[in-house]
């Protein structure tokens, strides 16, 4: 075999072998895509329960910044469903500024989530004391989204710019809160389109190679 074959067979076998890593890490994107994502699209945490002594449940203020042209053209959504443990107790879900949750729960009482676990169900939050009664959520007309109602309640928003917080209370503004709450996100066709292109860019790979393992044995 010529030194040109040789150095053909062994670039096509270098090729080979990349493509089998691209179409192994392309293969797992998909699966992990579709196990972990819902039949709306949506990747989800699952139901959680959370409870507190408190008039609300907030969650930690976030930044967001969505000024980019692939954000505009493609939104973001979240999601957030709620029921109450108490079946008979209507629920708030509610979407609003941090200046605005901020002046609306002044000296009430609030537990505010700065991050949860799965497995085990383990959230950590700050508990704010607080005297006042807050006026029903349901009576404000500061919330950029909200649900409220008896049974499970679903809120979907397509982020936009700006500090905000989820608010989660009883549709009175009593306390205490006890509530099964999951959230989730989708993310139009991120992890599907890069599983999608490592499958493809994988195949181009695999017939590349063969055809230069194909060449190097046959001589031309």
């Amino acid at each position: 075999m010529s030194a040109g074959r040789i150095v053909l067979l062994v670039f096509g076998i270098l090729i080979v072998l990349l493509s089998f890593g691209l179409l192994a890490s392309g293969g797992t994107i998909l699966a992990a895509d579709n196990a972990f994502k819902d039949n709306q699209g949506f990747y989800t945490t699952g139901t959680i329960p959370i409870s507190a002594n408190s008039a609300a449940i907030i969650s930690e203020p976030a930044n967001i910044n969505v000024n980019s042209t692939w954000f505009s053209m493609n939104p973001v959504t979240i999601r957030i469903q709620a029921s109450s443990q108490d079946t008979t107790k209507p629920v708030f879900i509610g979407i609003a500024r941090e200046t605005d949750v901020s002046n609306y729960l002044r000296g009430v009482s609030f537990d505010e989530i700065r991050g949860f676990s799965r497995r085990p169900n383990n959230i950590n939050r700050i508990h704010s004391p607080g005297a006042a009664t807050a006026p029903p959520p349901t009576s404000q007309n500061f919330w950029v989204a909200s649900v409220n109602g008896t049974g499970t309640q679903t809120l979907q928003w397509d982020v936009v710019s700006g500090n905000y917080n989820v608010v989660l209370m009883n549709a009175d503004g009593s306390s205490p809160v006890r509530e099964d709450i999951s959230f989730g996100v989708k993310i139009p066709a991120v992890l599907h389109g890069i599983g999608l292109g490592l499958l493809i860019g994988g195949i181009v790979l695999l017939i590349i190679g063969g055809v230069m393992i194909f060449f190097a044995a046959r001589g031309w």
